[in-house]
């Protein structure tokens, strides 16, 4: 089965990691140096978060459109770059 979560992407003046990821699927957070990491990082995330999960356990994904932004903990007025990325998850059955 695969899934695709939506994931939010929050640039801040931060040095080392200044992008900050938000997963609401899964109510999950994490963070990277740069766009690729914030990638990476956020792939490892998911897929630590649902590792043990059977396919009746996994969260439903949520549509681009029913995501709220204002939800996201890492929303900040003063930083407008907010970036909706897909990441893949897939589970053998």
């Amino acid at each position: 089965m695969s899934s695709v979560y939506p994931v939010v992407f929050t640039e801040t003046n931060e040095k080392e990691n200044p992008l900050l990821v938000y997963i609401p699927d899964i109510n999950g957070m994490t963070e990277g140096k740069d766009i690729a990491d914030a990638i990476a990082m956020a792939k490892d995330y998911i897929c630590n978060a649902l590792f043990d999960k059977t396919n009746s356990e996994m969260p439903k994904p949520k549509r681009i459109d029913e995501i709220d932004l204002k939800e996201s903990p890492f929303l900040m007025q003063e930083n407008l770059l907010l970036l909706v990325w897909m990441l893949i998850w897939k589970l053998s059955d």
